[in-house]
């Protein structure tokens, strides 16, 4: 059984840097790239490790550094050694308390599952001011041996790379250069200069001839929720009316249930048009119908929801001047339009292999268009961390049950023996849910 990342590194600790800090061609690359940086950064350095050598030439430039691990015993290495700000966190459930200008990710992505690495480059994106950098250290799928792990088409990657690294049993995530290259353009950034040398760990034990492969970007995009970016299409259709398909079942989101757990409580009159969650309240009207033909009339409520609803449309701008029409133009009046997020892993489940998921992101910048043109302020967009749950224990009835689910989800492009081959590699590892993130647009009435 492959070791976890939290139990690998606090294993390997001081052993770790001794192995790999002293590579010229490394230091050389983030020579370059804090040469980029304005004076006195705000930088993150993601799976800080021992701190050595990149928040330690961070923080020797003069930058303020953060560096965050899942390994206590390699932060406390890194405190001692290093000036910055050290603490413990898993990346994908981690927000910084501002924006940065740069963020380093140095060989500390591979454990993720694909559609994890896919989510970190949007998030990258979003913890980043307009301008920022990302700077990545990886190994490419290229120098996967032949036969070795198994190509996963959804993600266009090779995973379940089994093998011994530094005495221990890891299974391993690996892009090629091209796959890089899109996953980072799709969130919104621009690739400026790469870099390839071989290298040798300077372990007693571990002496494997590695390719490294690193990548500098900058963040072009300013909204990457608006993504993927690189791919200038416009493929919406209105789907077919979701008979008997809830997408609140089995959805798990502690944002979701934040976000609406009082509403209605202030006596608002509130329209919600789609499932928000699997609780009705008896305050709120519900409506399941055409979103471009509303049955109600004009400024009726104070608050209109609508939830994976713009899908369904024959025309979007129809479809939103009917939300405008139907809300009352009054002081904490708004319009919350609910869509899938870039990196939506359900979607990019559901879609053929040679097709691409609806683009979620150009339905959400139509939205925040018509609405900032037509009598709304302050529109913004928030993340809402979702997934489905599959608890079944049998690894075969878990893939099952989510073949059954997915099966009915109106944007489904498969049959269900296409779907169940994709589950069964995603079910590999002990995953027991797939992430439906989304993205919740918010527009104030003037």
């Amino acid at each position: 059984m492959a070791t976890d990342a939290e139990t690998l590194f606090d294993h390997l600790g001081k052993r770790y840097e001794d192995a790999y800090a002293d590579s010229p061609n490394l230091i050389e690359f983030l020579e370059s790239a804090i040469k980029e940086l304005p004076p006195q950064s705000r930088v993150l350095d993601v799976g800080c490790g021992t701190g050595k050598p990149v928040a330690d030439m961070l923080a020797s430039a003069g930058h303020e550094v953060q560096g965050i691990d899942v390994s206590q015993e390699m932060l406390k290495i890194a405190s001692s050694q290093v000036s910055g700000n050290f603490q413990k966190a898993d990346m994908r459930k981690f927000t910084p308390d501002a924006p940065l200008d740069a963020v380093f990710v140095i060989f500390s992505l591979f454990q993720l599952t694909p559609g994890e690495t896919y989510s970190m480059c949007y998030k990258f994106s979003e913890w980043l001011k307009p301008g920022g950098i990302v700077v990545v250290g990886t190994m490419p799928s290229s120098t996967v041996p032949p036969g070795k792990g198994v190509r996963d088409p959804t993600w266009d990657c090779v995973r379940e790379l089994g093998k011994t690294w530094m005495d221990n049993y890891t299974n391993e995530t690996f892009y090629s250069e091209h796959g890089w290259q899109r996953l980072l353009r799709r969130a919104g950034f621009n690739v400026e200069s790469e870099a390839h040398y071989e290298f040798t760990p300077k372990d007693s034990s571990h002496k494997t001839l590695e390719t490294h492969y690193l990548i500098l970007a900058r963040k072009v995009e300013n909204q990457p929720l608006f993504g993927p970016y690189g791919v200038p299409f416009d493929n919406h259709s209105a789907l077919p009316a979701p008979a008997r398909y809830k997408f609140t079942d089995r959805l798990v989101s502690e944002d979701l249930e934040k976000q609406f757990q009082n509403l209605g409580d202030g006596g608002e009159k509130i329209l919600s048009l789609g499932c928000i969650t699997a609780d009705e309240k008896p305050e709120v009207k519900y409506s399941d119908g055409p979103i471009d033909r509303i049955p109600f009339p004009a400024g009726m409520f104070h608050v209109v929801l609508a939830s994976w609803k713009l899908d369904y449309a024959d025309d979007i701008s129809k479809a939103l001047q009917e939300l405008v029409r139907v809300t009352k133009r009054s002081s904490g009046s708004k319009i919350v339009i609910i869509q899938g997020a870039p990196d939506n892993e359900v979607l990019q489940f559901l879609k053929s292999e040679n097709s691409d998921p609806p683009h979620q992101g150009l339905q959400l910048r139509s939205a925040w268009d018509y609405l900032a043109g037509h009598g709304f302020s302050d529109v913004s967009l928030q993340r809402i961390n979702a997934h489905y749950e599959f608890p079944e224990e049998d690894r075969s009835e878990r893939c099952n049950a989510a073949t059954e689910f997915l099966a009915g989800n109106p944007y489904c492009q498969l049959d269900k023996e296409d779907l169940v081959e994709k589950l069964q590699l995603h079910f590999q590892g002990d995953e027991h849910k797939i992430g439906h993130g989304m993205v919740m647009l918010v527009a104030n009435a003037v």
